[in-house]
């Protein structure tokens, strides 16, 4: 239930049309709430919008019309980036790693973006060493990246997303390249992160066993979002 004291993140009319090579209304007046600490998720066939509904959320694409509100308060334009950067933690199904990078850089290269200190004594370090223990990762914080399962990847890409201690997780299919076993575990350790450090998550998923275990659920269809 709506709860206007304690909503953190909120979509509002949000339209959006494709031109080329011919036109698609694929949003039509979505409208979408996220309280705080609370996981929501949201389902659809393909094609259906799903990952556009949150590139837009996440600032990464512009809809046609509507308005984002974090806090309360409409979303300045010209500030997307560092909105993005301080307030917004994402994990992509292709985990977009640097394979060159230790796992342990790939985190720490989040706060470098913040400009914040990485420095063995910084709290940014210190945070990254962290997240990595709670995804049973730390074992690997020197390993290179392209050396790691697909699981590990996904568990890597959670703890990334968590640096710089954004309020709300946007996450596109995290599962969705895993077997069972790894899938599962991921989005355990995904919610229980959320609901530990008292982040907000929007999930995009296929896998409807996933969408349940979250607070709320939408689906998506012919470019209308319904709430479950």
């Amino acid at each position: 239930m709506k709860d206007s004291a304690n909503v953190l993140f909120e979509a509002e009319n949000i339209c959006k049309t494709f031109t080329y090579p011919e036109t698609v209304e694929l949003l039509k007046n979505i409208s979408l709430y996220v309280n705080k600490g609370e996981s929501v998720s949201i389902t659809g066939p393909s094609g259906s919008g799903k990952s556009t509904i949150l590139s837009i959320l996440g600032t990464l694409d512009k809809a046609d019309s509507g308005k984002l509100y974090l806090f309360g308060k409409a979303l300045p334009k010209r500030n997307f980036a560092k909105i993005r950067n301080e307030n917004i933690g994402f994990i992509y199904q292709n985990h977009n790693l640097l394979d060159e990078y230790t796992v342990l850089d790939n985190l720490l290269i989040k706060a470098q973006i913040g400009r914040k200190s990485i420095s063995k004594n910084s709290e940014s370090y210190q945070l990254a060493l962290s997240l990595l223990e709670g995804m049973n990762l730390l074992h690997r914080k020197d390993f290179s990246a392209k050396l790691l399962s697909g699981g590990e990847k996904a568990r890597v890409s959670i703890a990334r997303a968590f640096m710089n201690d954004p309020e709300i997780i946007l996450a596109d299919e995290p599962t969705g390249n895993l077997d069972f076993e790894a899938a599962s575990l991921v989005q355990t350790l995904l919610l229980e992160t959320c609901k530990d450090l008292g982040k907000s998550l929007i999930v995009v998923t296929h896998d409807l066993d996933f969408a349940k275990r979250c607070s709320r659920s939408y689906i998506i269809s012919n470019g209308h979002l319904t709430e479950q």
